[in-house]
C-alpha cells in the first residue's frame, strides 16, 4: 500500500504543471497517511497476551478468524 501511495503523490507531481492535480486537501490527507508510520508497524494482538480475566460487558473476539468459502452480502 506504501508504494501505491508513493507512486500516486509521484504521478500527481508529474501532472501537476499540466494543470491535472489532485486538491490539495486530498493531497494533504494522503501525504499525511503515507508519513504516519502506525500502518506499516502497529501491532497484531497475540493470544497469550490476551488471556485473562474480562470485565462482563467486554466479549472476547479470537484473534484468528475463520475465514469462510464464499459470504454474500
Amino acid at each position: 500500500m506504501k508504494s501505491i501511495v508513493s507512486t500516486l503523490l509521484s504521478i500527481d507531481n508529474v501532472a501537476s504543471p499540466f494543470g491535472c492535480r489532485l486538491k490539495p486537501a486530498l493531497r494533504t490527507a494522503v501525504e499525511a497517511d503515507h508519513r504516519f508510520p502506525a500502518h506499516a508497524a502497529s501491532p497484531r494482538p497475540l493470544e497469550g497476551h490476551m488471556q485473562g480475566k474480562l470485565p462482563e460487558n467486554v466479549v472476547r473476539l479470537p484473534a484468528n478468524l475463520p475465514v469462510n468459502q464464499r459470504s454474500s452480502a
